[in-house]
């Protein structure tokens, strides 16, 4: 990989180079189909690293005190805000679970999710599926509040490099009590497209046990609203085939997250559980939007962000956008 210093127009070291060439005048501008309309920039210090991997360009560069990761010219986290994203897609499903003991995490190759598992002492077992080694090698090395070392000295995580949908093609059933999807946007050949797919899906279903949770990154609401939105054709889908394959007596929602670093300042994920009978008679219930145990004192402490009030407002989403997922579904 090659680094660099102070700059000016850095499309000028590689002209094939979508991240680079979104640099212009020492500011990124996050320019892309998916929200063909508007862009948020970041003020660019400084070039950390920049990689083609197998799969993808990766780029980190300085912004004020923050650290930002670019992965094919889009945002994936900055260091000043990845606890918005990280804390919720993580402990909102764990706690909408009673006794999570095995999860698995697909993607998330910085490392964050993972980071936040570790805190949650009644889990046994952390099975991590991320197919860019490159990924998780340089966010390692440039980002170790959110690629924690700890992550290599406890021995219940397993990192595995490979491609998700591979892995759970493979998996045997009811495997895991929760699943946590941590994709990329699938936005032109980003790796992540195939974690959107209907078949991938039905995989997860097929792994979770029963009441198990699976948590899936799935874009920004607001783009529900532009009929010429890239991402509102994914966010539909994701939510129809969610419905279809837990049927009626599972759950699946909406969860809303409110994230600085991304577009609009807002992404979501499809939340769902696979039906449990022994669960709808011991809780009265198997919504996700509500936790199933206390959040241990010593846990809370340890976040910014996540909090059982905000678990469940978390699912409350504006009536625009409520009308047009009951609609459509």
């Amino acid at each position: 990989f090659r680094k660099y210093g102070n700059f000016q127009n850095m499309a000028s070291l590689d002209t094939n180079s979508k991240s680079l060439s979104l640099i212009q005048d020492g500011w990124f501008y996050e320019k892309n189909v998916a929200w063909n309309k508007r862009c948020q920039g970041y003020k660019v210090d400084q070039i950390v690293v920049y990689k083609r991997s197998k799969f993808q360009e990766i780029l980190l560069f300085d912004s004020g005190s923050a650290r930002v990761l670019v992965l094919d010219g889009v945002v994936q986290f900055d260091t000043q805000y990845e606890h918005t994203y990280h804390e919720m897609m993580v402990h909102v499903p764990c706690f909408a679970h009673p006794d999570p003991q095995s999860v698995l995490v697909l993607g998330g190759g910085d490392g964050g999710c993972v980071r936040e598992l570790l805190k949650h002492t009644g889990i046994r077992r952390i099975v991590w599926v991320e197919i860019d080694a490159d990924v998780v090698r340089l966010t390692r090395e440039y980002c170790p509040s959110i690629h924690c070392e700890r992550i290599y000295s406890d021995d219940r995580v397993t990192l595995l490099i490979d491609d998700g949908i591979k892995y759970v093609q493979k998996c045997k059933d009811e495997t895991f009590d929760v699943i946590i999807v941590d994709g990329s946007d699938p936005i032109g050949t980003s790796p992540s497209a195939s974690l959107f797919t209907t078949e991938f899906y039905e995989h997860c279903h097929r792994v979770l046990k029963k009441g198990g949770v699976i948590a899936s990154q799935n874009e920004c609401m607001w783009d529900m609203t532009e009929e010429d939105s890239a991402t509102k054709a994914v966010i539909l889908k994701s939510m129809r085939d969610s419905a279809r394959i837990h049927g009626r007596n599972g759950d699946v929602r909406y969860c809303s997250m409110l994230t600085p670093m991304y577009m609009q300042g807002q992404l979501g994920a499809v939340v769902a559980r696979k039906y449990c009978p022994h669960m709808m008679q011991k809780y009265g219930s198997v919504a996700v939007n509500r936790l199933y145990r206390s959040i241990p004192p010593q846990l809370q402490k340890t976040l910014k962000h996540y909090s059982s009030s905000l678990h469940s407002a978390s699912f409350v989403v504006p009536y625009q956008f409520d009308s047009i997922l009951s609609s459509k579904l």
